[in-house]
């Protein structure tokens, strides 16, 4: 069977260090890729460390780059480091060309993951944070470091931050919007019952669900995991009304794995309820280490 995109017209940005972007169409026929055209390009970003994480196209056209940044004002960064590492979110049209920046971060490192647009035309940026209340982080640190999530308007105006952690170390993996307008958090938990966690660990290393709402208040929060390290990777699927995750687990039967590991990381995919509660699970590998990013939904 013929590939779906073989006769596509694609447009991609590419980004690298240094936000180095690429706005490339091309063509895909005959299962493999013709000629890439450079229509654009731009680079953005100061002297020193800037690293882009993650970006989307927005429903006014834009185009939002969100990365790590240790640069102050030089370059075309009009920002001083805030402290540490920064998220630098910037602004970009179809021609590439800056529309606004801006930096966000604390004292210490603050480091971005995902960036989405809401239903009600906001930008919903979510990462990392060490740092304590200082800077433009107006939430408290609550040990290790913390999911952080910033809401802004269109234009990075902050409507509002908030960390979710406990004692130890709490790390964000991916977030979405669904149907009833709250939104879903998956990542990792090192923390018992501690900050504003509810959930307790259930040993060492959890995955992590969190629902919030649009203000960025916790519905709920579940940990699940083995007795050993199970990390989150960035697969978040939220479809009728079900959510499948992805995570690196190193688990045999305990907690609430029901499957023995294989041999080192295995993939571990869980099915979910809107709350967090564990639905499915399918434990798949070898002897050795598996390792899993993305999820995706097929037609079938």
């Amino acid at each position: 069977m013929r590939s779906l995109l073989q006769y596509c017209d694609l447009t991609f940005i590419f980004f690298c260090m240094k936000i180095t972007l690429l706005l490339i169409s091309s063509i895909i026929s005959h299962f493999a890729f013709s000629q890439w055209n450079i229509s654009t390009q731009n680079c953005v970003g100061g002297t020193s460390y800037d690293d882009p994480k993650s970006s989307i196209k927005l429903s006014n056209g834009n185009h939002i780059v969100v990365s790590e940044s240790s640069s102050g004002i030089s370059g075309n960064k009009t920002d001083a480091n805030i402290g540490g590492i920064d998220i630098f979110v910037v602004a970009l049209d179809n021609n590439l060309q800056i529309v606004w920046q801006k930096t966000f971060g604390g004292t210490l490192d603050d480091r971005p993951i995902d960036v989405i647009e809401t239903s009600d035309h906001k930008l919903l940026i979510i990462g990392n944070s060490l740092s304590q209340i200082g800077g433009t982080k107006t939430a408290p640190n609550y040990g290790g470091p913390d999911i952080w999530i910033i809401k802004t308007e269109l234009d990075g105006t902050v409507i509002w931050d908030k960390t979710i952690g406990g004692d130890q170390a709490d790390l964000a993996g991916a977030i979405q919007e669904i149907e009833s307008g709250n939104f879903i958090i998956h990542g990792e938990s090192d923390s018992g019952i501690s900050g504003n966690k509810i959930s307790s660990n259930k040993g060492q290393t959890d995955g992590w669900f969190i629902k919030i709402d649009k203000n960025g208040n916790i519905l709920t929060d579940k940990s699940y995991g083995g007795s050993d390290p199970d990390f989150s990777s960035l697969g978040l699927i939220y479809h009728n009304h079900e959510i499948i995750v992805s995570l690196f687990s190193s688990s045999n039967i305990s907690g609430d794995k029901t499957e023995n590991s294989y041999g080192g990381d295995d993939f571990w995919i869980c099915k979910l309820d809107t709350n967090g509660n564990l639905l499915n699970q399918k434990t798949i590998g070898g002897s050795g280490n598996e390792g899993m990013s993305l999820l995706q939904i097929t037609s079938t």
